[in-house]
């Protein structure tokens, strides 16, 4: 159940925190006329397919990557993952995706490759040069990897692991322009909400409670969903218990979010 929480809660934050920055890139392309749009995707995407040197990476499972050349097909297995790689502009290159993937659009038209429980021989299959997965895909990563596939392994924990996680991305498809623009859009959004909220006395403060699931489970101390909920000027209502407790409805009531 917590790994089920975790892949929901990072997918929910990069919806936020990716549509933010896409929705501010189109609000700009607003201002310039349709022939320069066409000139800057042009040179953006010319930019992003030569030039790219090998790279080694250390992953988040502890295991050196080595990326000799640009990915041209990549299978991302979780969802989170799989709006980072489209974020930094490789979404052209995803020939596979999870079953739960569902943003943005595209995914709809990309070959499933399993939820929770992977299709390895199907990922094996699309003959990837990329497989881009997350700590919890547990057994599954060195299942593909003694395939012989290329893994690339994600997995934050906070925000600020959130923004590596999209560096690694960006360094691994070629995409390294682009991913620091994410990440600094990303951080200015951050700093631009903390400074709304640092007057808030404790007083003025929501009480909040975010529900994963009817099984009412949610984050408490040291959780992702603790921390943003504190940068976002609230109180979480269970900030009393650690990781992700199972809640009562009596227990919620009590403390009127």
């Amino acid at each position: 159940m917590q790994n089920k929480i975790w892949l929901w809660l990072v997918t929910l934050v990069l919806v936020v925190g990716l549509t933010a920055c896409q929705g501010e890139e189109s609000n700009n392309n607003e201002s310039t006329n349709e022939k320069d749009q066409a000139t800057e995707q042009e040179n953006s995407e010319e930019s992003s397919s030569t030039g790219f040197e090998s790279v080694t990476l250390t992953d988040k499972s502890g295991t050196d990557v080595t990326i000799d050349e640009k990915p041209e097909k990549i299978v991302s297995v979780i969802p989170s993952a799989t709006e980072i790689v489209f974020s930094v502009g490789a979404g052209n290159e995803v020939v596979g995706v999870s079953q739960w993937a569902n943003y943005p659009e595209e995914v709809q038209d990309i070959e499933k490759v399993g939820d929770q429980q992977l299709n390895i021989e199907k990922i094996v299959s699309l003959e990837p040069d990329l497989v881009v997965a997350d700590v919890n895909n547990a057994d599954d990563i060195d299942a593909m990897r003694n395939a012989g596939l290329k893994v690339l392994v994600l997995g934050s924990q906070n925000l600020d692991e959130v923004y590596k996680d999209i560096q690694l991305v960006g360094q691994a498809t070629g995409h390294t322009d682009q991913a620091d623009e994410i990440i600094s859009n990303m951080k200015q959004d951050v700093e631009d909400v903390q400074n709304a909220v640092n007057g808030l006395s404790e007083d003025e403060k929501k009480r909040v409670w975010v529900e994963v699931g009817p099984e009412l489970f949610s984050g408490g101390e040291g959780s992702f969903i603790n921390e943003l909920i504190n940068l976002a000027g609230g109180r979480n209502i269970i900030s009393d218990q650690e990781g992700w407790p199972q809640v009562s409805e009596e227990v919620i009531l009590e403390k009127r979010p």
